[in-house]
């Protein structure tokens, strides 16, 4: 099964997502802050990457420039609360997957992972 890097600090939102993507059968890895999400890219290959914008200790958009450096093919898919066209914009332009808005439908985050 695909291996999934989460990156999202709130920790209920983190493992509702752990849960989801585990009871669909993917490997799961999470991470709650920029540094540990840096360090588990570093050190693992994912087949997925979820991460939220607004992260402790980096950003979203940091994690998705390092995944890119680490492995451009690695898809990257943006997480935010916050969702601006600005940033949607940003994200798209370095090279995300995707970008949906919380809250988000659980079936439609299935079908892009």
């Amino acid at each position: 099964m695909p291996d999934i890097l989460i990156v999202e600090d709130d920790f209920r939102m983190r493992s509702l997502l752990v849960e989801l993507l585990e009871k669909d059968g993917y490997t799961v890895n999470a991470a709650g802050d920029g540094r540990s999400a840096v360090t588990s890219l570093s050190e693992h290959s994912y087949d997925v990457v979820l991460t939220d914008l607004k992260i402790p200790l980096g950003d979203g958009m940091d994690i998705l420039a390092y995944s890119n450096e680490v492995n451009s093919k690695t898809p990257v898919i943006v997480i935010t609360a916050y969702a601006t066209v600005n940033s949607a914009v940003e994200a798209m332009k370095k090279g995300a997957y995707d970008y949906i808005q919380k809250p988000f439908d659980p079936d439609e985050l299935l079908l892009l992972v």
